[in-house]
């Protein structure tokens, strides 16, 4: 869909030289958010998440301390004595920790080996709570390996009246359920089962063993190959808070699909079920985070469709997932079946657009994606927004961005393909709005640069897009949400980059003076420094040698400050990438998806819908700069330095020291340009050390930061890596040099 570079940085993201695919591609709904979105089930349960880097052991052992101390207070124990007893309780229970085999809670139930040593030294400290007691014995038999022992001290536990285990009866139903999940599933199932059923009882559940019971009995289910009932579990687990669940029923998603038939006829028949697998299909696959490799193709993706359509369980609500899987299989006349199915929301609407502009009804397209633009926000939105906003009834859509593992949100992608179809309708403007919006900065700068004229592009800027206070310092807002934020930090900086932009074209176009309250402030220095220079270097009531001075000083700017002063955004400087890549927009990219090659070989026109308008690419074809080469403020700056020269009398210290700077920022970059300045060098200062030296290597000495030459010069050219001698003024009689 979108290509990547084989080598360098992250390049921007770009819709307008992919051809049409890069606006009628379908997009991704994340499964993730897809399940959380649904909320297909509710629970009656609450997981505990780990904070931060906490870990399982360490949040296990900070519940069963704070239930000590809460029972400890309860009994009205008193408090130092209180402290005494959970210090005791804490030094015995690390003991466990550190001596815990690795993998013991998968053991099976086994009788111990009487010749093993105990694995654990713990010993359980006197004056706790009974609950406590027999629970800790259980840990001490686990964690040494007697797994009967480790049951028979919890079953105790669960045996005591109802007021003596109110702390530590769902933990003890839970291990024991653990204990027994690979020699008996059955009971194992039970206990965790009874988890809940103690918890929805008035047990206390500190550890949040309620919700994760959930997924070990799935687990057990899982494993057996009945995946009905572990998706349910599943899916109760996630709406408890507990987001491991997700990842449990894509794997479960992805076993369905890839069995096929009565499997899939059998998810398709359940409702809820039915919804989880759609999602899995409209997920942005990645096989290598696949079960056993595993990629659903479109084949798979119209077997479910037909499944489904079979069972006669789809609800409306379901709609508009199938629309979009039948999209991504490329069935558009399915799509659209199910589409009239479907409610009409913004995805809906989304999908139609596509459609139409498949069909070649651009302006239909056009007037229905601007409408259903602005049911998309602007800003992403956050996981409570995602909730309890307007978007809690439609899918939340992610396209692949050109960062390889990152994404963009559906509502840039719909903004992007707003601005690619206003382009081709000739609405340039308000394609440039949408391309911003979206943060398609690459395509942005194209229109902005290429195809918009200097004076539209003023006006736009002036009018749309000038400075905000409020947008000026957006990461300091407190009032904002980190998403929210972070879009309005990026709405100031395509703020910043297109002002900029504009000040760099109004400054290669001679029209400085307008320029300078588009830059930014940290540029303003060069930026005065350099029109100063050019006002005093021009002015023909100055002396010579003060104007010299002047215009050298502003080819100095020029150079060493011409990509952020005058630098195209996109070729031929790329400014986009600070000058290091030739990558960006141009009208041949425009243009390369327009043509294909038939069976002969022989080219051809293909259909496109978007194709690039004739007065699009007159605009464009226009040259962004003069002369239209990589790095041009270079040779702007070397013709400043070339009349600054040429305001000095020949032979001078000072014009030979000029021709010799000026024709060494070149000289690498364009031998044949920078030709010329060594030619006026030998020509015109003959007589000078830095001329003389010249002459003798053929080429441009080296001179250090003051002027005068290095100690460390270059080794003399061959004759043939170099043009002709060059004679000296007296064999010209009339005085005026070799023509160039």
């Amino acid at each position: 869909m979108w290509s990547l570079m084989a080598c360098g940085p992250w390049f921007p993201n770009s819709l307008l030289d992919n051809g049409d695919e890069a606006v009628l591609a379908a997009p991704y709904a994340s499964f993730f958010r897809e399940i959380e979105r649904m909320q297909l089930v509710s629970s009656a349960h609450a997981a505990r998440p780990l904070t931060n880097t906490q870990s399982y052991a360490e949040q296990a052992a900070e519940a069963d301390l704070k239930d000590l101390r809460n029972a400890l207070w309860k009994k009205g124990v008193p408090l130092e004595t209180r402290v005494a007893l959970v210090k005791s309780y804490q030094a015995e229970r690390s003991k466990l920790i550190e001596k815990k085999p690795e993998g013991a809670e998968h053991k099976p139930v086994i009788p111990p080996d009487e010749n093993q040593e105990p694995a654990s030294v713990a010993e359980l400290p006197a004056g706790i709570p009974v609950e406590f007691a027999d629970y800790f014995r259980g840990a001490i038999a686990w964690a040494s390996g007697d797994t009967n022992a480790a049951v028979a001290a919890w079953k105790a536990l669960l045996a005591r009246p109802r007021e003596e285990r109110s702390c530590k009866s769902t933990w003890a139903a839970f291990m024991i359920g653990k204990t027994l999940i690979s020699s008996d599933p059955e009971k194992a199932r039970d206990h965790f089962q009874r988890v809940r059923s103690l918890t929805l009882d008035g047990a206390s559940d500190s550890l949040g063993l309620a919700a994760a019971s959930l997924g070990w009995e799935a687990k057990t289910y899982y494993a057996q190959d009945d995946l009905l009932p572990a998706t349910e579990l599943y899916l109760e687990q996630a709406a408890a808070g507990d987001h491991s669940a997700i990842v449990s029923l894509h794997w479960v998603a992805a076993k369905v699909i890839k069995q096929g038939g009565a499997r899939m006829e059998q998810f398709a028949r359940h409702p809820k079920a039915q919804r989880v697998i759609t999602a899995y299909l409209l997920d942005g696959h990645n096989a290598g985070n696949e079960p056993e490799g595993f990629l659903p193709d479109s084949n798979r993706m119209a077997q479910w469709l037909t499944a489904v359509e079979a069972s006669g369980t789809a609800s409306v609500v379901a709609g508009e997932q199938l629309a979009l899987v039948a999209y991504r299989c490329g069935n558009t006349e399915r799509a659209k079946r199910w589409l009239k199915f479907a409610g009409n929301t913004p995805v809906t609407q989304w999908l139609q657009a596509k459609i139409l502009l498949r069909e070649g009804k651009i302006d239909q397209a056009a007037t229905l994606l601007a409408r259903v633009s602005h049911s998309f926000p602007l800003a992403p939105v956050d996981a409570i927004e995602r909730k309890n906003g307007t978007f809690k009834d439609s899918l939340f859509m992610d396209f692949l961005d050109t960062d390889p593992g990152s994404w963009r949100t559906g509502s840039d992608q719909l903004w992007g393909e707003l601005g690619a179809i206003r382009l081709a309708r000739r609405e340039y403007c308000e394609s440039l709005e949408a391309l911003l919006r979206a943060g398609f900065w690459n395509d942005a700068a194209y229109v902005a640069e290429r195809v918009l004229t200097l004076d539209e592009l003023k006006k736009f800027v002036d009018q749309r897009w000038s400075v905000d206070p409020e947008l000026r310092k957006p990461e300091l807002d407190e009032d904002l949400s980190d998403a929210q934020r972070a879009f309005r930090v990026r709405l100031s900086s395509t703020r910043q980059s297109l002002r900029s932009l504009l000040a760099r074209r109004l400054t290669r176009m001679n029209r400085g003076l307008e320029a300078r309250v588009y830059f930014p402030e940290e540029l303003l220095p060069h930026y005065n420094s350099l029109m100063t220079a050019l006002d005093a270097g021009n002015d023909e009531g100055k002396p010579a040698e003060e104007r010299s001075q002047q215009l050298m000083a502003a080819a100095r700017i020029a150079r060493h400050q011409g990509m952020e002063l005058m630098a195209t955004e996109l070729g031929p400087d790329y400014a986009i990438h600070g000058g290091a890549y030739e990558v960006g927009l141009s009208p041949t990219n425009r243009l390369r998806f327009h043509k294909g090659v038939d069976a002969s070989g022989v080219e051809k026109e293909v259909p496109v819908t978007l194709r690039p308008s004739n007065d699009e690419l007159r605009r464009a074809n226009d040259e962004p700069a003069d002369p239209c080469v990589r790095f041009h403020y270079r040779y702007v700056a070397a013709d400043l330095g070339w009349a600054a020269a040429h305001l000095l009398p020949d032979n001078t210290d000072a014009k030979a020291r000029i021709l010799c700077e000026v024709g060494t920022w070149i000289k690498y970059l364009d031998p044949v340009s920078a030709d010329r300045f060594y030619k006026e060098l030998v020509r015109k200062c003959r007589k000078t050390t830095v001329g003389q030296l010249a002459d003798a290597i053929r080429w441009f000495p080296s001179l250090d930061e003051d002027g005068n030459l290095s100690p460390k010069q270059p080794s003399p050219r061959n004759r043939e890596s170099r043009a002709e001698p060059v004679p000296d003024e007296r064999d010209d009689p009339s005085g005026s040099g070799v023509s160039q």
